[in-house]
């Protein structure tokens, strides 16, 4: 049996102190949407990259885990029950990567339940308007399909075998001095998302020729968020009639690690997934990678 989303959630934009507390409180709404004990969570996995003061150590996976109150004592909740947590980082790539863990985890059956939380926020914790990413938490939660079918049928990933520095985000501790805590840099060169639409959309080309991805199945395209207009060029690239592209640029700007869940939320609300529709969710980032994966609603 595959694997599938049970429920989906976000905090509001800049609600919560940090990305810990933004991951925190879309954790919390995820889990009251479910119905469920949070301490019945298996494993927690954090996928956000830019995090308040640049904390490097511990994982914020730790930090996330300890201010939801996630199983801190294991005997005092349930007889050898624990929480497994850790971070996973790989830009607008993440949540896929992330994905592909926990399936791993449930059909090995080492875990029922998994919640994957994200959250980008400046080191200063305010809004800056040189930041290129929207300050915002999500969390999903997943478990085994309860149908033949349902879930993520296939994960797919591509990375340039020649690697590229179009894109760094970095501490320049010289400049910064006593500052560091506070600020980062984020340097896109002039030609990084072309090289990067231009990885990704071979990519789904290279999978459609092996028989990988289906055009003919694929009904929503959810995609991350940094290329204007991506969903449509991937749908031509598909070359099938009526496939729909959800946009969250408009309303969330880009969310980086939390694009393809706040796109999986905004169909869901809207009304546009339906049972048995096929969503292709596209992650695009990092040095030059390409994240794929087929999910049956």
């Amino acid at each position: 049996m595959s694997m599938m989303i049970r429920e989906a959630a976000l905090s509001k934009r800049n609600e919560g102190d940090g990305s810990v507390g933004s991951a925190v409180i879309a954790a919390e709404k995820c889990i009251k949407k479910a119905g469920i004990d949070k301490q019945d969570i298996d494993l927690l996995i954090n996928t956000g990259i830019y995090k308040e003061e640049n904390i490097a150590e511990p994982a914020m996976a730790a930090l996330i885990q300890k201010k939801l109150g996630l199983s801190l004592d294991p005997g005092v909740y349930k007889k050898d029950k624990s929480t497994l947590s850790f971070d996973l980082f790989n830009g607008a790539c993440s949540f896929l990567y992330a994905a592909q863990v926990a399936d791993a985890f449930i059909r090995n059956h080492e875990r029922k339940l998994v919640m994957i939380v994200s959250s980008e926020v400046h080191p200063s914790k305010k809004v800056s308007p040189d930041f290129p990413y929207t300050h915002i938490g999500s969390a999903v939660l997943l478990e085994k399909s309860k149908k033949e079918g349902r879930g993520f049928r296939s994960f797919m990933f591509e990375t340039s075998p020649t690697g590229s520095k179009s894109y760094m985000g970095y501490i320049d501790i010289k400049a910064y001095g006593p500052k560091g805590r506070e600020l980062v840099n984020v340097d896109i060169a002039p030609d990084y998302y072309e090289k990067l639409e231009k990885h990704t959309l071979g990519a789904i080309k290279e999978h459609v020729l092996s028989g990988d991805i289906n055009p003919s199945e694929i009904d929503i395209i959810i995609t991350s968020q940094s290329i204007p207009g991506f969903g449509e060029k991937i749908s031509k690239v598909l070359g099938s009639k009526g496939i729909k592209s959800i946009s969250t640029y408009k309303e969330f700007g880009n969310a980086f690690s939390s694009d393809l869940v706040i796109g999986y939320c905004m169909a869901n609300k809207d009304g546009i997934l339906k049972n048995g529709d096929k969503v292709l969710f596209v992650g695009a980032g990092s040095g030059l990678t390409a994240a794929l994966a087929v999910y049956e609603v």
